[in-house]
């Protein structure tokens, strides 16, 4: 299995998987860091949205436009309001 991470080869890496399952990793990480469990709706919310606006940004590429930039702002507002939401219970 590839390694999912690293200081190197993240963003390639993650390339490799759907945002949906490389999602599920970040909430790991996010339930770890913040002691609630990954089954957390808020939880898995972020770690999912976390990694849908990573994989548009990579797929823009050079491409990206300041609407690009507008669209993954609000979805990682939406990430983040689902985490702060789950770890302010």
């Amino acid at each position: 299995m590839p390694r999912v991470w690293s200081s190197t080869g993240g963003r390639r890496a993650a390339r490799q998987f759907r945002p949906q399952h490389y999602g599920l990793t970040i909430a790991r990480v996010a339930a770890l860091t913040y002691g609630r469990s990954v089954d957390d709706t808020g939880i898995r919310q972020f770690g999912v949205a976390r990694a849908e606006a990573m994989a548009f940004r990579d797929a823009r590429g050079h491409a990206i436009t300041a609407a690009d930039w507008a669209r993954i702002e609000d979805r990682l507002g939406e990430a983040y309001r689902a985490l702060k939401a789950s770890v302010g219970r």
